[in-house]
């Protein structure tokens, strides 16, 4: 913090005989410097008659004479600014945090990309590829991977309940060809057979053959 004490010192008006009184000098400078911004807070001392024809830079809430708009406007900005301040892409030297990045920007992009093709009115129209350059590198990302761990979750539901409920494939066809949002019933079908292939791996079942002794 910096400030300049002029020469010409003047004192607070008292309100009182016995309140305190302040030298705070006329034209008194102070500076520091908040978020990045330089902030200058001067005091100038008006004359208690009428200014005619004066024009006064002073606007907004007046404290002891302070202009303290600039402080407003800066607070302002400090509200406004996003907490997670991410780094830029450039600056990032691990692969895990590069990709991490990436699959944050595919998801952004997945999700605003759906939002402008239906306010364009481009019905059962998806983003599939994109590519752009960041600095010297070329990154292409496939959309049509980002939300390929929901649709697993939500296809392992829709078998988990034909399951429970002894839903044949027929049936789920049919239920599936009524509503548009239900997976289509070869979708759960390829799901569910590598499923099966899974479980064959970690839990085999073997076919044995037992003789029993002739009693």
């Amino acid at each position: 913090m910096g400030s300049i004490y002029p020469s010409n010192v003047k004192k607070t008006k008292k309100t009182s005989k016995n309140c305190l009184e302040y030298e705070i000098p006329n034209n008194y400078k102070v500076e520091t410097t908040l978020e990045g911004y330089s902030i200058i807070c001067e005091i100038n001392y008006l004359s208690n008659g009428m200014l005619l024809n004066k024009k006064t830079r002073n606007t907004g809430i007046i404290l002891f004479s302070f202009d303290i708009s600039c402080l407003i406007e800066a607070r302002k900005t400090i509200l406004i600014r996003p907490i997670n301040c991410k780094n830029s892409f450039t600056i990032l030297t691990s692969h895990s945090q590069q990709n991490k990045r990436i699959n944050l920007l595919a998801k952004d992009i997945e999700k605003e990309s759906k939002i402008i093709l239906k306010q364009q009115n481009f019905d059962n129209t998806k983003i599939q590829y994109i590519k752009f350059e960041i600095g010297d590198e070329i990154v292409g990302i496939d959309l049509s991977e980002v939300n390929l761990d929901f649709i697993r979750v939500r296809q392992d539901a829709v078998i988990c309940a034909c399951d429970k409920a002894l839903i044949s494939r027929d049936g789920y066809r049919h239920l599936a060809a009524i509503s548009s949002n239900l997976e289509r019933e070869y979708q759960i079908s390829n799901r569910r057979n590598k499923i099966s292939k899974y479980m064959e791996i970690i839990i085999p079942i073997y076919n044995c053959k037992i003789e029993l002794d002739s009693i």
